[in-house]
């Protein structure tokens, strides 16, 4: 398991920095808009009920699957 973490960092290492970094920062236009007059009210009933079946908290306030 450590040779497989050295050799990850190890790769990382190896890539050129361009890489890492956007040479044009574009924001998806799908993402640009915003429409601040938008009323509309989202239901997230089914989500909440869905966590409340598959997720935990214990007392350290951590997220855990529910067995």
């Amino acid at each position: 398991m450590r040779l497989a973490i050295l050799l990850f960092f190890c790769s990382l290492a190896a890539m050129p920095s361009a890489a890492w970094s956007a040479s044009e920062l574009e924001p998806w236009s799908v993402w640009v808009g915003s429409d601040e007059e938008n009323e509309i009210n989202v239901d997230h009933s089914d989500w909440g009920r869905f966590l409340a079946t598959y997720v935990i908290v214990d007392t350290s306030g951590i997220n855990e699957r529910n067995q």
